[in-house]
């Protein structure tokens, strides 16, 4: 396999190695542990150590700004057989976020993806919030939008013993868990040290109940099991929290309150 040969959002090839139907004949569903926000230089090679560690497969939703910074992060991710998918640009909100901003946001990270050989079919929105113009630009770039069964609140710093039941019962029977291998500004945490513990506990208690750890399947195969529904949003802002920060990063960036054009994190400034 060449690097220009496309992985339709997985490290594993359609051609030579078969992908595979765990999913589907299981007993248990299988645990889909999914990692938001990355890459991030510190966090994102210790979070690939820890799944080494329990041979464990995961999925990586990615933010375009990031794979601008670290490049060699997305192609970590990939050589150690995990899923490299959408998360989009600059992280817009979906339920505020103009058409034009959205067009331009998605295009972006498709394109970022596309330099690695990757063709997403799984788009994580972000804050869990789609919008007006969601639906349409998934079907547009050929991805199915995936949410999760249980949040682990680790962006806030929520360690293991402070998740609830439905997080250890996702072990136990399988489903889609949250994380975050980068940490998002704005959040109260400063590292992602309980994202490595809820990792180690998450395989530790999954491996106990014989669940198995993969990625998420392909788009086309999935079956109802798989969320597609956004879940509650981890963050839980209300709109008029997110125009109020959205206004004042574009008074930071020069810009008049009411303008779609505001400046991406990796974009040179006009």
């Amino acid at each position: 396999m060449t690097p220009a040969e496309p992985h339709y959002g997985v490290s594993r090839p359609l051609v030579g190695a078969p992908l595979t139907d765990d999913w589907q004949h299981s007993v248990r569903r299988p645990l889909h542990l999914t990692f938001d926000d990355g890459p991030d230089p510190d966090w994102t090679p210790r979070v690939l150590d820890t799944l080494a560690r329990y041979e464990a497969t995961a999925t990586f939703f990615v933010l375009g700004w990031r794979m601008r910074e670290h490049p060699e992060l997305i192609d970590d991710i990939l050589l150690a057989g995990h899923d490299v998918e959408l998360h989009g640009d600059a992280h817009l909100d979906h339920e505020i976020a103009t058409l034009g901003e959205l067009v331009e946001d998605t295009q972006n990270a498709l394109g970022l993806l596309r330099d690695h050989g990757v063709i997403p079919q799984w788009w994580r929105i972000p804050f869990g919030r789609p919008g007006p113009h969601t639906a349409k630009l998934a079907e547009a770039h050929g991805v199915r939008i995936v949410g999760w069964d249980v949040d682990t609140h680790d962006w806030r710093g929520d360690r293991w013993l402070q998740q609830p039941a439905q997080v250890s019962d996702a072990a136990e029977r399988g489903g889609v868990v949250l994380l975050h291998d980068a940490v998002a500004p704005g959040t109260p945490r400063t590292g992602a040290d309980n994202t490595l513990e809820l990792v180690s506990a998450l395989l530790q208690h999954a491996g106990r109940h014989q669940v198995v750890a993969l990625g998420l399947p392909p788009a086309q195969l999935a079956g109802p099991d798989i969320p597609t529904e956004p879940g509650p949003s981890p963050f839980g802002r209300s709109q008029a929290a997110m125009r109020s920060a959205r206004a004042k990063d574009a008074g930071r960036q020069g810009l008049a309150p009411g303008d779609t054009e505001v400046q991406r994190p990796g974009k040179p400034a006009a």
